[in-house]
């Protein structure tokens, strides 16, 4: 997939909460990490971009071994100011959602948040 650049204000889809479950099994199967739904569509009737987000933990000391096996779950990297940026679409109950993954420094505070 290509790089998601949506600025479009679309209503909210219970489906994210599926999508995001999906995601999250999906990384907890392939890696030891905590995942987790977080941006717009984790809020209930909360419209936003509809990129499904979810934030994952990552040991930085293993980046390279969490990367290889991100992408061959079909995730694609971009590197950005604050982290690693994965995208990825997925289809799930019939609908093709687009999936935008960060990567967390388990040092990160925003992993603390998410604790």
């Amino acid at each position: 997939p290509e790089r998601i650049r949506s600025s479009e204000c679309v209503k909210w889809n219970i489906k994210s909460f599926g999508v995001a479950e999906r995601i999250c099994n999906l990384l907890n199967q392939a890696m030891p990490t905590l995942a987790g739904h977080v941006g717009s569509t984790a809020i209930p009737m909360c419209h936003g971009s509809g990129v499904v987000d979810v934030a994952a933990t990552c040991d930085m000391r293993r980046l390279d071994t969490t990367l290889e096996t991100l992408r061959r779950c079909g995730f694609l990297f971009q590197r950005e100011d604050y982290g690693f940026v994965a995208h990825s679409s997925v289809i799930y109950a019939g609908e093709k959602s687009d999936v935008r993954l960060l990567l967390l420094n388990e040092d990160d505070s925003l992993f603390n948040a998410m604790q």
